[in-house]
């Protein structure tokens, strides 16, 4: 893939789609590429992260316990962990050879601390999306505890 096409296929997603592409395109030309092979590990559940993977080609498994997910080109794994440290929730493994563009925490915050309307219009895009998410607890909860 060309650094136009990263750059195109990150600017669709949250909350890359808040940046300008001129901040997105930074963002790409300072991440990390990474090659996985089929089988291969991107990340080990419970490991420390210091930033997000981008899924630029191919598709990974996200398995933990015994829930499996899959992640395609154009998924964004590891959000949180753009802005704070955290662990991964799941094991992430190529189930095809796979390219990623590893986003480290320090990168995305100087790079998006340069542009503060951008930095503020990201935080409340992040913050909705906690809320929302939030929320749908909320209701699990009260359907799994829910006397009827």
């Amino acid at each position: 893939m060309s650094l136009a096409s990263d750059v195109r296929l990150l600017s669709g997603t949250p909350p890359f789609d808040r940046l300008s592409r001129e901040v997105v395109q930074l963002i790409v030309f300072a991440g990390q590429r990474r090659k996985i092979s089929e089988g291969a590990l991107l990340f080990k559940e419970g490991e420390a992260r210091d930033g997000g993977d981008f899924v630029l080609s191919g598709s990974l498994e996200l398995k933990s316990g015994s829930q499996t997910r899959t992640a395609s080109a154009g998924t964004l794994l590891g959000q949180a962990a753009l802005l704070a440290p955290c662990v991964a929730s799941c094991d992430a493994r190529a189930l095809e050879a796979s390219q990623a563009l590893h986003i480290p925490r320090a990168t995305f915050l100087r790079v998006v601390g340069e542009f503060p309307d951008v930095a503020a219009d990201v935080r409340n895009a992040i913050l909705a999306r906690t809320a929302a998410l939030a929320t749908a607890l909320e209701e699990v909860l009260e359907r799994l505890y829910d006397p009827q």
